[in-house]
């Protein structure tokens, strides 16, 4: 069977965005966030381009996915796509629907390769986006759905791995409506969100501000934190280092209204850049510890950083 590359559009790479998938533990999660990364260092997150819609094949591909892992603990994304009614499907492939059973196997086969052929501690984000997402009824829907699918990730999940929820909102994507009520539908339930979030046309100074599609950093802020167990997994991958500075802004807006930013580390795409031709990822393609660098030195003393994460289609 062939299988469909999981490929968003190619602006990806030119502006801004990432997509991500989160898993972790179910039972005493609300108020757990700060602590939802066991382990530092860089881990190598994965798009789901082996997702073919045959169950044996795709839970395979995961597991074998998860055992080229190089680290030994620490947070790792998988990406699922854009979100449709019933599960999601790839930003290319508008064929094949992925039911929300079948994403589910698949994220649980993936934290058990990690276990197998790991060990270590992990957490498993699996995320969805807010691609073409614009209408916020619908939206609503989606969070829900996606909060009863981590619900019964984390009560299957396997030990040593924790399982979140996870969100890639960009602003150049969708409507601010329909993100914000994504997200507040989400996290009315028990299972944590991780936002590997990107910041487009968000200022790199000062506090607030207007950034891309009609959104703010008030807005960005508010849907990444105003949850007390929302944290970000920033994407950073800019060599100017122009994104670090955008969250810098989100953060210091977020303390202004009195409130703490939280990171379980940063996101960077130097695998997915050599997928394609390596020249259109010419100063996009900050390394790891650089970006997580890079993002701590613009935050205040006591908000931490702690580990770095590398998608790829591998």
């Amino acid at each position: 069977m062939r299988t469909r590359r999981f490929t968003p559009p190619f602006t990806f790479l030119l502006a801004h965005g990432l997509v991500v998938v989160s898993l972790l533990g179910f039972g005493s999660l609300r108020g757990q966030a700060s602590a939802v990364v066991e382990g530092t260092g860089s881990t190598q997150s994965r798009y789901a381009a082996w997702m073919t819609g045959d169950l044996a094949t795709d839970t395979g591909a995961a597991r074998r996915g998860a055992c080229r892992e190089t680290a030994g603990g620490g947070v790792v994304l998988i990406s699922y796509g854009k979100q449709v009614a019933g599960g999601t499907r790839s930003f290319e492939d508008a064929d094949t629907l992925f039911t929300y059973a079948h994403l589910r196997d698949v994220a649980l086969a993936y934290a058990e390769g990690l276990v197998e052929c790991r060990g270590g501690a992990w957490t498993l984000a699996v995320a969805t986006s807010n691609y073409k997402l614009e209408d916020p009824e619908r939206a609503a829907e989606y969070g829900l759905a996606w909060q009863r699918m981590l619900i019964e990730l984390t009560e299957r999940a396997t030990d040593g791995v924790k399982i979140v929820g996870g969100i890639d909102l960009e602003p150049g994507w969708g409507s601010v409506d329909a993100a914000h009520a994504w997200v507040s539908s989400y996290t009315a339930g028990p299972v944590p969100l991780v936002a590997n979030a990107s910041a487009d046309g968000c200022p790199t100074r000062g506090t607030g501000g207007r950034c891309a599609n009609g959104w703010t950093v008030d807005d960005l802020a508010t849907m990444v934190w105003e949850d007390p167990t929302g944290t970000a997994l920033p994407q950073i991958y800019r060599t100017d280092h122009a994104m670090a500075q955008q969250w810098g802004v989100l953060a210091r807006t977020w303390i202004r209204r009195g409130g703490t930013p939280r990171f379980v580390g940063v996101m960077t795409q130097v695998r997915a850049c050599h997928w394609v031709d390596i020249r259109r990822c010419t100063g996009l393609d900050l390394g790891p510890e650089a970006a997580r660098t890079a993002l701590q030195a613009l935050l205040p003393e006591g908000i931490e950083v702690p580990a770095a994460t590398d998608i790829g289609w591998d």
